[in-house]
């Protein structure tokens, strides 16, 4: 299952269509993002905002609920991070392990 979190309900509204109920979208809320964490095998954090650092929005404590080997992918980090747990990583070392969940965080992604 896909689940899309957006502050944004039009852009929920427009994903609804587009996918035809194939993808689960949810209105942003702490309830709606623990939901979601808790019960994932990958979380891509995907938060920007112009000229300002991500907001944390995951936790660590929502990150240690994770199943074990599950991975996270903070497409946010060169804004900071919108995951607890996040720190710049490398293409040459991408990944490390932290509360038994993997973690990418390559800046600049291609």
């Amino acid at each position: 299952q896909v689940t899309v979190i957006n502050l944004d309900i039009e852009r929920l509204r427009v994903l609804d269509d587009q996918y035809h109920g194939r993808i689960v979208t949810r209105a942003a809320s702490p309830a709606a993002i623990e939901d979601a964490v808790c019960s994932a095998d990958l979380v891509i954090g995907a938060v920007l905002v112009p000229g300002a650092k991500a907001p944390k929005l995951v936790s660590r404590v929502l990150v240690s609920q994770m199943r074990p080997g599950s991975v996270i992918v903070d497409v946010a980090v060169d804004q900071g991070g919108c995951i607890e747990t996040t720190r710049p990583t490398t293409h040459s070392d991408p990944v490390y392990l932290l509360e038994e969940v993997i973690h990418y965080c390559v800046a600049n992604m291609p």
